[in-house]
């Protein structure tokens, strides 16, 4: 929030207690276009975002009273740039390209944008334009045999002059026609620098996977929050293809589509 300044003020932070209103709604739509030898997905995302803020719950640093040492509501917060609600578009479009090469290796390459529109984000007269941002992914499948591939996997951020990257290496095993294990390691970072190794395992039954990920932090932030690290757990849901309905009769059917 432009000409808000938390964590000033006599040493004392502003107060956000209750104070934030933020709703967001997107709708995303995709075209997919195969040729023999390729496969494209265009995608456009469009959402409205509506935020506002309750001022009167704030405290800020010129209504300090020295006198009582406490922030006294009473006085005027000085703050005469703020404004009410804002509602904002936000458009997001993407592209994937998908290329098999050969009969052991697949390719897919995209890149998304978002905040293409510029959208205004602030709550007060200072405008505060969200900036573009780009995302670059790159994905290989190389096929060892029928049961075993391996898949690294790279994505690149970049915003403002800030980027981020994240570097995976995963190996997946098909145990039967309904059952597979993964497991993969990877590093995140900026520029040529890592900050967190991430180690990643997971289990895929039917048309549910269920995954774990456990990053380490390897930069010198190591230090100020005591070792501590991030675990995540996921449990998603495929919904099943097309070509299998209607079933007539129970059958067994593949984890995935075939690879190409």
């Amino acid at each position: 929030i432009p000409h808000l300044n938390p964590g000033i003020g006599w040493g004392r932070p502003i107060n956000f207690h209750h104070s934030t209103d933020l709703y967001r709604a997107y709708l995303s739509t995709a075209y997919i276009k195969k040729t023999k030898k390729n496969k494209w997905h265009i995608a456009l995302q469009l959402g409205y975002v509506n935020q506002d803020i309750d001022f009167s719950g704030q405290t800020f640093p010129s209504q300090f009273n020295p006198s009582t040492g406490r922030f006294d509501t009473n006085l005027s917060n000085g703050e005469n740039l703020l404004d009410g609600p804002n509602q904002y578009l936000d458009l997001n479009v993407g592209l994937l390209w998908i290329k098999p090469v050969g009969r052991r290796y697949l390719i897919k390459n995209g890149i998304s944008l978002f905040h293409i529109n510029g959208p205004d984000q602030a709550n007060s007269t200072i405008q505060s334009t969200l900036p573009l941002r780009y995302a670059f992914h790159h994905t290989s499948i190389v096929k060892v045999n029928e049961k075993v591939n391996f898949t690294p996997r790279v994505q690149v951020l970049y915003s403002n002059g800030a980027t981020n990257h994240v570097m995976v290496l995963e190996a997946r095993k098909q145990l039967n026609l309904e059952t597979a294990v993964y497991a993969g390691v990877g590093f995140r970072g900026y520029i040529w620098r890592n900050d967190a190794a991430i180690f990643n395992f997971g289990f895929e039954k039917g048309y549910v996977d269920f995954g774990f990920s456990y990053d380490i932090n390897v930069s010198s932030l190591s230090e100020s929050i005591n070792g501590k690290n991030t675990v995540e757990f996921t449990a998603m849901f495929r919904s099943p293809p097309k070509r299998y309905k209607p079933l007539k009769k129970r059958t067994i059917c593949p984890l995935d589509q075939p690879l190409w």
